[in-house]
């Protein structure tokens, strides 16, 4: 997975869970407004990206149903991680990462959601 796809990754810190048909408005949601999970962590080496909802409604027509349900599963298991605490960060990262890899997205649904984006800012 590409650099990009995994910062594209690591920005979708949402709750919520993967059963069956995944609907754009819920996923664009999740995107636009994602739940804290940084806690009290130090330094990180991903950047946070948040999406406008109705950008990513337009993107989402670039994404398959397979990409949009591998965003799902990407976003679940984000989800599911505990937040990072200060002097965990690599234990936290590593895990972030290993979402990533349960599932891929194409370049072309990639490509689409990084129009969307509004903001991308580094953790401090």
């Amino acid at each position: 997975m590409s650099r990009h796809a995994v910062a594209l990754a690591l920005a979708l810190v949402f709750g919520g869970c993967g059963n069956g048909p995944v609907a754009t408005a819920d996923l664009c949601e999740r995107l636009a407004h994602p739940p804290n999970k940084l806690g009290n962590c130090g330094p990180l080496v991903f950047d946070i990206k948040v999406y406008d909802e109705a950008k990513c409604a337009g993107a989402m027509a670039s994404c398959t149903a397979d990409d949009k349900e591998g965003l799902t599963m990407i976003v679940d298991c984000f989800a599911a991680l505990a937040p990072c605490e200060n002097g965990n960060e690599l234990h936290f990262t590593t895990q972030a990462f290993a979402c990533t890899l349960v599932a891929t997205v194409t370049l072309p649904c990639q490509t689409a959601l990084t129009m969307a984006q509004v903001m991308t800012s580094k953790p401090d």
